[in-house]
């Protein structure tokens, strides 16, 4: 059952969107609830009775399947702690050290960490007799929303391949609970896919069906937008040609990009030098999809001629960010700038800068805190 829609279709305040506290959110390895939270939704937050709700199974499966919420507590449960990390976190930057975007102003604070458990995709598949074709054929799943309107589209979905969601080390599940507790309307009650290491786009609420399919998913969120397009592209009318063709030349984005940030001290302020000379920093980062964990993240407080290895405060899992801090040397005056850089056990590491697009998505450059006053 479904009731009238409500809530912002952005809602991450305070202020802008993408704006959660910094400080805050690193204060803990687990993203707790209320403004330190980030979340972003292209629709009203439908409001879902967990004891009627339905999720179907169908599409090219041997037999399929209406489940409810008890169904899905009654299969094996798995606990996995993943970072989410929206597609659009640090178009700000981009949009400022680089040129104009199209986008929502996210700022440094679109990611969250959390230990999400439920029942893995492959065993729900495998109530429907889906397993590895036979024939090698790829073939995708899709995750779709139909409770509610898009802004873009009449429901909300995401895909990922088959293959990824079947695989052991992939880990993808339906969340029930979101650091042990039942997931909140906002974070996708009462069912959401986690596939851990992919951005947050694909990770549906407020599941209702899931499609077993010979293509990737058809809709707007997975085909027109969430795309890495080309630096030829560079106004909103250029990918609106030819009934927006430029879109289909690309691949919709999966996996998360390796990054980090720099949450305090923060762009603009100004800070005081320690008995040592020193500035303390703090961040997270994030590993490259697949790839983690997290390993190493160096600071720098000379425009990179020189950089030092930060402590790590939580401990990285493969999925997880960790929260990082260092103290770092900075020279007294205006206009200073201290950097970040991660890298992953797959030896994926952020670039200084990262590549153009219009639409202000993928941004991994260094971590950054500008415009410091050094005292």
């Amino acid at each position: 059952m479904v009731e009238k829609g409500y809530s912002e279709i952005v809602n991450s305040g305070p202020g802008d969107p993408g704006r959660p506290n910094l400080r805050d959110l690193v204060s803990n390895f687990l993203t707790g609830d209320g403004l330190v939270a980030y979340d972003r939704n292209h629709s009203l937050i439908p409001r879902i009775n967990r004891d009627t709700h339905i999720i179907k199974i169908n599409g090219l499966v041997p037999k399929e399947l209406n489940l409810t919420v008890e169904d899905l507590e009654a299969l094996p449960q798995h606990e996995v702690v993943a970072a989410l990390q929206c597609a659009g976190n640090r178009r700000h930057t981009m949009r400022t050290l680089q040129k104009e975007v199209v986008g929502i102003n996210w700022l440094d604070g679109a990611a969250m960490n959390c230990r999400w458990r439920g029942p893995r995709v492959r065993d729900v598949l495998a109530l429907a007799g889906t397993g590895v074709p036979k024939d090698g054929k790829q073939m995708h799943v899709a995750f779709n929303c139909r409770s509610v309107n898009c802004e873009d589209d009449t429901y909300f979905g995401s895909s990922i391949t088959l293959d990824a969601a079947l695989s052991d080390e992939k880990e993808v599940i339906l969340a029930l609970e979101r650091n042990g507790k039942i997931l909140s309307p906002r974070f996708g009650f009462p069912v959401r896919m986690i596939a851990p290491g992919i951005i947050g786009a694909r990770a549906t609420k407020w599941l209702d069906e899931i499609t077993v399919q010979d293509e990737e998913s058809q809709n707007v969120y997975q085909r027109r937008d969430y795309k890495i397009l080309p630096e030829t592209v560079q106004a909103k009318d250029d990918f609106l040609v030819n009934d927006g063709a430029v879109w289909d030349t690309v691949p919709a984005m999966q996996e998360s990009l390796i990054n980090s940030v720099i949450a305090y001290p923060a762009q603009d302020d100004t800070v005081t030098l320690d008995a040592d000379g020193m500035v303390e920093v703090k961040g997270y980062a994030i590993p490259g999809g697949y790839d983690g964990p997290v390993v190493d993240v160096q600071v720098s407080g000379n425009g990179g001629k020189s950089w030092i290895t930060a402590e790590f405060v939580s401990k990285p899992t493969k999925f997880s960010w960790v929260i990082w801090k260092a103290r770092v040397t900075v020279e007294r005056g205006p206009n200073r700038t201290i950097w970040s850089r991660a890298t992953d056990a797959g030896g994926n590491t952020q670039p200084e800068m990262s590549v153009w697009n219009i639409r202000g998505v993928g941004y991994n450059g260094y971590g950054d805190a500008r415009n410091l006053t050094v005292l």
